[in-house]
Order: C-alpha cells, then structure tokens, then sequence
C-alpha cells in the first residue's frame, strides 16, 4: 500500500506540474512580460520554483524534486533567456549557499579517524560512476577523448543522492555510521569535480593530438545558431526569411510577447528577452555568453540608441562577429562605421517589406554570400512581395470603394499594425 501510494502520489505530482508548465506558466509569464518589469518577471520565476517545493513538499515527495521540474518547466519557455537574465543577480549567491551547505555534510573528524574507508568509498564512487558514463557516451557515438572527459567530469555523485540517502535514513535504511560515510564521500567526490574536470580535459586534449597525428579528423557538425537578430518587427522576419532561403541558422528575440507566442506557435526559433538586460547582465563565464557560440552575425533592427550602445559593447566584447544594426541618420551611421558596425539604413522604418528588402540582401553579402547566389534568391523574393503588397494595395481600395478613405497615413498606420485592418480609416 505506500508504494502504490508514493506511486499515485509521484504520477499526480507529475501531472499538475506536466499540466501548470504548459498551459498556466507560459501564459503567467506572457501577462507578466507585458508589464515589461524585470522585478516582477523575477518574482513570477521564484514563485513558480518555491510553488512547485510547495506542492511537491505537501504530496510526501522531496521538495527539491520539484525545484528541479521547475527549472526544467522555465527552460521550456520562450522567457527563458530573459528568465537567466533577471536572476542572474541572485544566481551565484544561491550556488554558494549550496556550497555552503555541501560542506557541512562533510565530517572531518570521519576522514580523520577512518581516511582508509573514506578513500575507498569515494575512490568506488567515482571509478563506478566514470565508467558507466563513459560506456554510454560511446554507445552515444562520442570519441574516446570526449567520453573519457565527460566520465571524469561526470563522475561525482549528484545532488539528489543526499536526498535519497536522508530519506532512507529517516526510514531505517542506514545506521548513523553508514549516512555520516555516504554523505561525506559524497561532499569529498563534490569538491573534487574541479580537479577530475581539469584531469579530464588535460586527457582528452592528449588523445585529441595523438589521434590527429595519425589521421585527420572531420570537423563537427555545428548546430549553433549563425546570426542572431534582435528585434522581430518586419525587418527581423525579413531577416529571417531571407536566412531560410540559404538554410542559415537564425535565432531572433523580441521583447513583445506577443510577436513571441506567435512566432512559437509556428515554431520558430523566437525567444522573448530585453537586448538591454541580457547583455549588460552577462558576464564571463554567463549562460548568456554561451549564447555567441557559434554565432558569426548580430543584427540589431531596432533603430534606439541603446541598441546602437549594446550593439557597440558587443562588437568590444566579441570583435569577430560581424554586427549590423538599424540607423535613422547619416551620423549615426558615421559614428558605428568608425566601431566596426556595418549601419543598415531602411527606406521605409519598417513601413515596407519590400523596401527593406536591401537589408536581408546586407545579411546575406556579409556572411559570404556571392552575388551570383544572392541574385536569384532576391529576385524571386522580389516578385513575391510586389504580388503580396498588390494584393494589400487591392484590398484598400476595395475598402475605399465602400466610402473609406485609404489616405496615406491610414496606409501607414494598417502597415505598422497600429490599427486594425482599415479601422480609422473613414
């Protein structure tokens, strides 16, 4: 009977937090998103992982299962990155406190007294651990360099271990000496991580030069994204639709969620993030940095000064991206030139897909692209934008015939999506 109750009690656990991450979470944070606040983003994201403790915490199951769901649950999100961004403050002070507590686990007096069982323990540990994740990084298809680094980074035990061993324990499963040894040769196998990662990738190195010598070895395939576009206005599904012509790997970010939702529920690589924060907050080291890996171009359509300000602090921080952003002016476009920016100047601000046309054209001519292979791509964009605004310039005179007026600042407004179809019109 209690294991079918932990069992019932596990499946519902799963189905609430299954159910709140697809179809309440994404939708708080859509509301939240709008207020364009990073304090109440930043609250909503605390409030998800201690509700979910909560809950977890009243079923009978350990709260820091539920902690962890509800990581996985924001990583599914369209937040996610603006997520990392507004708690990145608080971030490194959680992961010393977690330090913290992994070293009080640890009995000094145990290692002292008995360092023979200890030792041995942990040295099971990590041997038992490394070879089983190096067994199955090969059947995965990695080198023997990199499984060997991944065992080694890998072979420490994980943080829910303490978690089921203080439960066991609470349930009679240890003695008082068998919880003190297994939770020290865990805290000793935790602090070591440092050095068995270096160990590992001083190894994997080795076997990598060795292995070179004999025979060349194929390049990885790369799956990163080549350009990243911030904004994802008419410019940046241009853009982006031009990249797809040339199957370019594009990510963009956009701080409306609405634009968001609906790029994602057609599946698109668009993630909602304020530009300003996610690199400002970024440092060294930063989940926010791992985002330029791979990355050979920047596009900024948003034509603010801020964005001119990021856009300039990026090409500091990574002078062999090539960085394109959006210019009102010939001074600004002076001003980025001498920091290594290219300027892209639309004829239209983003009155006209097919005025701006040009700016995917830039993309394209920056990343290699010959004339020879951007020509007839661009020429069958081309007509299919001429024949989509003769359709829409069709439909506002259609709209005319029945006593509207389509006056030129109507047209703009119906462009920008400021009104409705043709509302104001009259």
């Amino acid at each position: 009977p209690a294991i079918k109750q932990a069992i019932l009690r596990t499946i519902l656990a799963l189905g609430i937090a299954s159910f709140s991450g697809r179809l309440i979470l994404g939708r708080l944070f859509s509301f939240v998103a709008t207020a364009g606040s990073p304090a109440a983003l930043r609250c909503l994201s605390f409030f998800a992982i201690f509700g979910m403790c909560y809950m977890f915490e009243a079923l009978g199951l350990p709260s820091t299962l539920g902690a962890f769901l509800a990581g996985v649950l924001l990583s599914e999100t369209a937040y996610r990155q603006q997520v990392d961004a507004v708690i990145s403050p608080v971030r490194e002070d959680f992961l010393g406190v977690f330090f913290i507590t992994v070293g009080f686990f640890i009995d000094l007096n145990l290692v002292f007294t008995r360092p023979v069982l200890v030792l041995s323990t942990v040295s099971i540990l990590l041997l038992s651990k490394s070879l089983v994740t190096m067994a199955v990084s090969r059947a995965a298809g990695l080198s023997l360099a990199n499984a060997l680094q991944v065992g080694l980074m890998l072979s420490q035990a994980g943080e829910f271990s303490l978690v089921m061993i203080n439960t066991a324990t609470n349930h009679g499963a240890f003695s008082p000496l068998q919880h003190r040894l297994l939770v020290t040769a865990i805290g000793v196998s935790l602090v070591s991580t440092p050095f068995l990662a270096s160990v590992g990738r001083s190894l994997a190195e080795f076997l990598e030069q060795s292995k070179s010598e004999h025979e060349e070895m194929p390049p990885e395939p790369d799956t990163a994204a080549e350009v990243m576009v911030y904004g994802y206005g008419r410019i940046g599904r241009m853009i982006s639709q031009v990249l797809d012509e040339r199957l370019v790997r594009w990510m963009a970010f956009d701080n409306n969620p609405a634009v968001v939702n609906a790029a994602r529920r057609r599946d698109l690589p668009v993630f909602y993030g304020n530009v300003m924060q996610m690199v400002t907050t970024a440092t060294v080291g930063d989940p926010n940095e791992s985002m330029m890996t791979g990355v050979r171009m920047v596009v900024f359509t948003i034509a603010e000064k801020a964005a001119m300000d990021i856009a300039i602090q990026m090409k500091s921080n990574h002078p062999d991206v090539r960085i394109l952003a959006s210019v009102m002016d010939l001074s600004e476009a002076k001003f980025l030139e001498q920091n290594g920016i290219t300027p892209i100047m639309p004829t239209l601000p983003e009155d006209s897909m097919l005025l701006n046309l040009p700016i995917g054209i830039a993309v394209l001519d920056k990343l290699g692209y010959t004339e020879d292979e951007i020509g007839p791509m661009v020429r069958e964009k081309r007509l299919e934008l001429i024949r989509e605004e003769e359709d829409q310039r069709r439909v506002l005179l259609d709209q005319g015939a029945e006593g509207l007026s389509a006056d030129f600042r109507s047209i703009a407004r119906w462009y920008t999506g400021s009104g409705s179809k043709l509302e104001g019109m009259a």
